[in-house]
Parts: C-alpha cells; structure tokens; sequence
C-alpha cells in the first residue's frame, strides 16, 4: 500500500516536471 503511493506520488512529480517544461520552454521561446 506504501509502495503503491509511492509510485502514484513519483508519477505525479514526473508529470508535473514535464508541464514545468513545457512552461519554461514557451518562455524561453517568448
């Protein structure tokens, strides 16, 4: 059960890396 949240929670940060990126790239071309 510990494990799965763990997962669920590194799934979360690795997605919301990705929309930080995305964010920052359109800057960076802005």
């Amino acid at each position: 059960m510990c494990l799965h949240w763990k997962t669920e929670h590194n799934q979360a940060i690795r997605y919301d890396s990705q929309v930080l990126m995305i964010i920052t790239s359109h800057y960076v071309l802005y």
